[in-house]
């Protein structure tokens, strides 16, 4: 930091671009400094406290201490190293996986290495030989624009920006905006030209942030963006294995992070209004649509025709390959599309200046050819390109449009009632449907020759395919396979990285995926990684390998038990010179929660019917999207989902699909607004999460909605005839709704998120609370659990408790439990049976260590080392029960040292190693970079309450629940800045909510008082951090807090000056008091004199004399 610092504030350099030159070549030497002799540093530490490992004078053991810290700090600073170099974003830093990382790094190398390729006569050439020469001459004619006219394309594209759009996307540059896109970055990533990576930006933001957000602002300003910022490097991926061509290279422009943050403040502002901009065939980069959307419904139409056996005439799935599609984009096409659906000419300016400020160097190694100066073509690595993208990929959906509207081609229409869809775009990658006549074949080719001589997209015809419905004849497969150029389909071709179709053998289909965990559990090995990591490894990659398949596909349950098959021996696995290791647990248990003494693996079936249920959660919420209705088309036309059955001739998609729809039934309520649109009988509308429908079976319910329970014209309850039609236990239920006049809609919730809206996580948990898995009732052993795991330590010493208290740990009466033939007695002092608590606990050498440090050793016959560290927790504070982890750690280390190396087992040293480590590990994680965008709410709380500045208002809130009535209450308090009570209020509610939902009412409840008031210049404080994330989210939600949250946001944008803090229920006392208060003092206001007694006292000592 002081380096950047220095070169930030030197009076050398003026402008950002010096700046950053001379503060890159200050880090670098710094850097070549520190990480050149890491190596030759740890080797000399290691030497030095080998050599004073037995001395015991004073001088000595602290210098043993200060060494001890510094080679600590060297072998993190090469973890981190290598961490960044090898690119394995998934593991943290801190399990010492410096080995690991080493060799990731060097098989990406190797994986990248490119020392020849062929040139155009099939002459293998080295980049001594001729190869910059085939890489220039490449990639210019590549970015060279060709002779375009995309007058055609454009006169079917309709003019869909609306004014307000355009009014949103010129306000000015907010510093807020170009901070949230800095810190969206990966901080690890590639550099560009400059050589900064997100990090360095992210790290120095206090110092750097002026000079970025000025240049930020003066681009959207004037267009002005100098050449070093939009330079790139290209680097060359490979394709495939054994690339022979320059064509089996994938280019990825490596962009400087500044125009990346220039970039995505414009991806920022614009993918809000995409939704709208782009047609619903179209499932890429769009927020609201999924990938899986373009599966499910492809899928669809793939079964339609497999099943069609009737019939004149056939239909055919067209499957295009687009040829360098981002490379190949031709900028006067991009221009017209972006001007004529609508965006204002600034707009467009600022767009087409980062697209044609391009410059590429090509960079291998030390060789560097270029530069390159493309005249078309969007940038691979840019956040823009993906959106410029899909917006000239809309090009093709028009043209493709129009021509159905004029019945020269007809798309594919699964059942009665089911859209007519002509094609289905991801990106670049495209189905096109239609009758199977050389017509019609006729009219694609002609679509397809003017897109591309519009917007340079060329179809590659020969890795493109067409699939026939079962009714067309050979003869007509032939000829229009011959007029396209394409094959016929191959069986078990595949779309968007799924299989196109499914046979009978589920197992054969799908088998590929237990492939895929195999191959990369393989990969890793276990000779370079920490047991730790293997759990980061396991939960963060290959347990989430199969996910993508499962989100639309029913995984076999022989499949999915033979993937976890590989994991369980992966996880057990020793060392990489045996195939298996010792199974001490079922994978049942590995399974189960942390808190239940499991790891928290995935059960995969459960996992893939919660990834299953979000479809489902999506096709009862999205009911106008395309997906939706398709399936409701085909699968239940009279009905609803929740009534849906498998129906004849089911898609295996939908057979998935349906495997889930139990778990929604448990998982999916109503939430009542005015009650219009819920049955009284047979839907989920009760808060009550075992039984949620009404079990009163008067006549008169029959037909009734939840609107005629209330009182005409109001939204109150009629109590009256709650009591008349309804059975206690359902009258008392109903009452806990609260009615509110400002949520009329009734919507569909899912009852186990805050928010209302689905998550997988919450699913999963559901599962295993319907299978019994997940034990609500806290036991001694769940509460040590719990406390265990959320404790701050290296994860190494965490995973060596675990295991001691699961029974996982190699002691001797351990093995000889599992039948290895070891001798039973205590390697260290023979005196009994070495058991888990033994070994760690009542070993003579380990009651040494836990005298020196405090903690008893003192247990019953019949306790186990979970026993002893349950009884221990309750009885220390947090940090001896860090130590106490620590302690084991460092005992069982020694025993190991004892046992294969015949080291002494000394207490002293012990004890020591146990409390260095710990320190050093925790100084290191103080000195980790925060990239954060949001930083720590809760951190920055103030404890106490302080006045508010000059000319400004205090308004503190609080909320408190008397579910005994079945209601709750508010209060709200105003102050000066000498503290003086500017006016105080209390609101009591009828029903009952979730405290968070309460909160949130209170915070509506201030909005709509400081409107009242026309207050001005106007802090707000809770102590409720849900509702302050809430607030500064942009996740959808549905539920009454959701809802209620919504309503404060839109009251935000219209009050001038008004912020809202979170702060420590010690500093929003008073209107805590308050809120308490609303109970005996419903819906008064008070002003200083008129407060009431009990509640002045408080009031006063905060006050400012």
């Amino acid at each position: 930091m002081e380096i950047v610092r220095d070169c930030w504030e030197s009076n050398e350099v003026n402008c950002f671009a010096e700046k950053l030159t001379l503060c890159a070549e200050k880090l670098s030497s710094w850097g070549k400094e520190i990480t050149g002799t890491l190596n030759h540093r740890i080797k000399s530490y290691k030497a030095q406290l080998k050599s004073l490992h037995d001395k015991r004078d004073s001088a000595s053991v602290q210098q043993y201490k200060e060494v001890k810290d510094q080679l600590f700090r060297a072998i993190n600073q090469r973890e981190c190293y290598w961490k960044q170099r090898s690119k394995q974003f998934w593991l943290r830093e801190g399990d010492q996986n410096s080995s690991y990382f080493h060799k990731a790094a060097t098989i990406r190398k190797h994986n990248n290495q490119i020392n020849a390729l062929k040139d155009d006569n099939g002459n293998w050439v080295t980049w001594e030989t001729g190869l910059p020469q085939v890489v220039d001459n490449y990639f210019h004619g590549l970015f060279t624009s060709a002779n375009t006219s995309c007058n055609e394309i454009i006169d079917c594209v309709s003019h869909i920006v609306p004014d307000w759009v355009n009014v949103e996307l010129g306000h000015p540059i907010q510093e807020e905006e170009v901070k949230k896109a800095l810190f969206q970055m990966h901080p690890d990533k590639s550099p560009g030209p400059d050589g900064m990576t997100p990090a360095f930006y992210q790290k120095c933001w206090p110092i750097v942030k002026g000079d970025v957000v000025q240049y930020v602002r003066q681009f959207f300003e004037n267009g002005e963006l100098k050449d070093e910022c939009s330079e790139a490097n290209v680097v060359l991926i490979p394709k495939k294995k054994h690339p022979e061509f320059i064509a089996d290279m994938r280019p990825i422009a490596l962009c400087n992070v500044l125009y990346k943050i220039i970039t995505k403040v414009l991806v920022n502002r614009m993918k809000p209004f995409m939704n709208s901009l782009i047609s619903e065939n179209q499932s890429a980069f769009i927020p609201g649509r999924l990938i899986s959307d373009n599966v499910m419904v492809s899928f669809e139409i793939l079964h339609y025709l497999k099943r069609k056996r009737k019939g004149k005439e056939g239909y055919m799935a067209l499957k295009l390959d687009m040829s360098k599609a981002y490379d190949r984009v031709e900028w006067s096409f991009l221009e017209a599309m972006l001007r004529k659906v609508g965006f204002q000419e600034k707009w467009v300016q600022l767009v087409l200046r980062c697209v044609t400020s391009a410059r590429y160097k090509v960079v291998y190694g030390n060789h560097e050819v270029g530069p390159i100066i493309p005249t078309r073509g969007i940038r691979q690595g840019d956040p823009l390109s993906p959106y410029l993208f899909i917006l000239c990929a809309e090009g093709l959906s028009a043209i493709l449009k129009k021509y159905e509207q004029r019945g020269w081609i007809h798309g594919c229409k699964v059942a009665n009632g089911a859209p007519r869809i002509s094609h289905m775009l991801f990106a670049d990658d495209s189905y096109l449907y239609c009758k199977a006549t050389e017509n019609e074949a006729s009219r694609i080719k002609d679509v397809l020759q003017k897109f591309e001589n519009a917007s340079g997209q060329k179809v590659n015809f020969t890795k493109s395919s067409i699939f026939f419905s079962a009714n067309t004849e050979e003869g007509v497969k032939q000829r229009l396979c011959q007029s396209l150029s394409m094959r016929t389909a191959p069986d078990g071709s595949f779309y968007l990285g799924l299989p196109s179709s499914m046979g009978r053998n589920k197992n054969a289909s799908l088998g590929y995926l237990k492939e895929k965990v195999q191959k990369r559990l393989q990969g890793w090995g276990t000779k370079f990684i920490s047991r730790a990591g293997k759990e980061v490894l396991i939960k963060a990659v290959a347990q989430a390998l199969p996910s993508y398949a499962m989100n639309v596909f029913l995984i076999p349950l022989e499949t999915t038990r033979e993937m976890e098959s590989l994991i369980a021996k992966y996880w057990w696995q020793s060392s990489s010179t045996t195939s298996s290791g010792i199974h001490w647990m079922s994978w049942k248990r590995l399974c189960q929660h942390k808190s239940k003494g499991g790891m928290s693996f995935r059960n995969l079936r459960d996992f893939n019917v919660a990834l299953l249920g979000k479809q489902c959660w999506r096709l009862l919420i999205n009911q106008d999207s395309l997906v939706s209705r398709v399936f409701k088309a085909r699968y239940y036309p009279n009905g609803t989902f929740t009534s849906a059955s498998l129906g004849p001739n089911p898609s295996y998609v939908w057979r998935s699909i349906l495997e889930a729809q139990k778990l929604m039934a448990n998982g999916v309520c109503w939430q009542v607004g005015d009650g219009n649109s819920i049955p009284v009988l047979g839907e989920a509308w009760l808060p009550d999460e075992t039984n949620p429908r009404i079990m009163s079976n008067h006549p008169s319910l029959l037909s009734a909605k939840v609107t005629n329970l209330m009182k005409q014209g109001s939204f109150e309850w009629d109590e009256e005839l709650l009591n008349d039609l309804f059975e206690p236990r359902d009258r008392d239920l109903i009452l806990q709704i609260p009615l509110d006049s400002s949520i009329t809609r009734d919507c569909l919730v899912w009852s186990r998120e805050l928010s209302g809206v689905y998550t997988v996580k919450s699913a999963y948990r559901l599962l295993q609370e319907l299978k019994g898995e997940m034990d609500l009732l806290e036991t001694a052993e769940n509460k040590f659990w719990k406390q265990f795991w959320s404790l701050k330590l290296p994860p190494k010493m965490k995973n060596l408790v675990w295991r001691a208290g699961s029974g996982c740990l190699p002691t001797m009466l351990q093995l000889c439990f599992k039948h290895v033939p070891v001798e039973a007695r205590c390697p260290i002092c023979s005196g009994e049976d070495e058991s888990t608590l033994h070994a760690l606990v009542t070993c003579t050498a380990a009651k040494r260590c836990w005298d020196r440090v405090g903690i008893g050793t003192v247990v019953q016959q019949e306790d186990t080392f979970l026993v002893w560290c349950i009884n221990s927790f309750r009885l220390l504070e947090k940090e001896k029960k860090e130590l106490l982890v620590a302690l084991c750690w460092s005992i069982w280390n020694a025993r190991n040292d004892k046992v294969w190396q015949n080291k002494r087992v000394e207490a002293d040293s012990i004890v020591s190693s146990a409390k260095t480590f710990l320190n050093q590990w925790k100084n290191a994680q103080d000195s980790v970079i925060e990239t954060t965008f949001s930083g720590s709410l809760a951190e920055d709380a103030a404890v106490c309450w302080a006045p508010p500045i000059v000319n400004s208002v205090k308004i503190n809130v609080d909320a408190a629940m008397f579910n005994e009535n079945r209601q709750f209450g508010v209060g709200l308090v105003a102050r000066d800045m000498q503290g003086v009570l500017i006016e105080g209020c209390t609101k009591l509610f009828q029903g009952q909510v979730s405290p968070a939902t309460a909160e949130a009412m209170g915070i509506r409840e201030v909005l709509s008082w400081i409107k009242k008031k026309r207050w001005t210049n106007v802090c707000i404080e809770t102590d409720c951090l849900q509702v302050i994330q809430a607030l500064r989210s942009t996740i959808e939600m549905r539920s009454m807090f959701g809802q209620v949250v919504n309503v404060c946001k839109d009251m935000l944008k219209f009050l001038k000056d008004v912020s809202i803090y979170f702060v420590r229920r010690s500093a929003n006392m008073v209107a805590h008091s308050f809120a308490r208060a609303s109970i005996f003092y419903p819906d008064c206001t008070f002003s200083l004199e008129s407060v009431p007694t009990d509640l002045l006292p408080i009031l006063v000592a905060e006050m400012v004399i």
